[in-house]
C-alpha cells in the first residue's frame, strides 16, 4: 500500500446554462445584417462634433455607433459621462448627471427609447413594453469616442426621430430625422445564416425585498 495517496478526483463542473439572447438586448447571432445609409450630424461646434454614420440592421432591430469627435483632446478622462452613468444607473436617485451625453429616438407612433431609461440591463429576461435602446459597448480615448447602441424593435413606417442633449457641453436638445423606410427595407435584406439554437428564454430575476 502506498503511503502517499492521491487526492480524490474532483467532480466535473456542470456545463454552464445557456439561454436564448433576448431580442431587445442585442442582435441575433445567427444573422448577417444589412447596412442602411444613416448619415446624421447632430452637432458641429467647430470644436466638437456628434454624429451617427450607418446602421447594421437585423429583422429584430438595428445597431448604430454614436461618435463624438473633439478637435482637441479633452482634459477629462470620461468626456461623454458613460462610465459614471453606468455606476449610478441602479441607484434610482432620479437625476441624470450633466456630464452624460443623452441620446434617444422616437418612432412615428410616438413611442420613444433613450439611453437614460428603458429596461434594466441587469435583468435581461424582463421583456420591455416598448422600444429599447441598449448600450452594447464602446471605445474611446483622446479625440474620438464611439458608443455602440442597439435599438429594438425595427421602427414602423414614417419619420424616425433622433435626439441628443448634453448639458455639460452646452448642447441643448437637438433632433434629426430620417424616413424609417431605409431601415425597414434593410431589415428585410438581412440574411439568416443558420437556424437559431433551440434554447430556453432567460428567466426573470426575482426582485429583492
Amino acid at each position: 500500500m502506498d503511503f502517499f495517496e492521491p487526492p480524490p478526483r474532483r467532480a466535473e463542473p456542470p456545463e454552464p446554462k445557456r439561454y436564448r439572447t433576448p431580442e431587445w438586448t442585442g442582435p441575433p447571432d445567427n444573422v448577417a445584417p444589412a447596412v442602411a445609409a444613416v448619415e446624421l450630424v447632430f452637432v458641429n461646434t467647430g470644436e466638437m462634433a456628434l454624429f451617427v454614420a450607418g446602421a447594421l440592421v437585423y429583422p429584430t432591430g438595428f445597431e448604430m455607433t454614436l461618435t463624438v469627435l473633439f478637435r482637441d483632446e479633452p482634459e477629462i478622462e470620461d468626456p461623454i459621462g458613460m462610465r459614471s452613468f453606468r455606476r449610478r444607473r441602479g441607484a434610482g436617485d432620479g437625476e441624470i448627471p450633466p456630464e452624460l451625453l443623452r441620446f434617444g429616438l422616437q418612432f412615428s407612433d410616438g413611442r420613444k427609447a433613450t439611453n437614460v431609461g428603458g429596461p434594466s440591463p441587469w435583468n435581461p429576461g424582463e421583456r420591455p413594453d416598448g422600444p429599447a435602446l441598449t448600450a452594447r459597448g464602446g471605445s474611446g480615448g483622446g479625440r474620438r469616442w464611439d458608443q455602440r447602441l442597439w435599438a429594438w424593435p425595427l421602427p414602423p413606417p414614417g419619420e424616425l426621430l433622433f435626439a441628443c442633449e448634453w448639458p455639460a457641453q452646452d448642447i441643448e436638445l437637438t433632433t434629426a430625422a430620417l424616413d424609417a423606410e431605409a431601415i425597414v427595407a434593410a431589415g428585410a435584406r438581412a440574411c439568416e445564416l443558420w437556424p437559431a439554437p433551440d434554447l430556453p428564454e432567460r428567466p426573470v430575476r426575482a426582485e429583492e425585498p
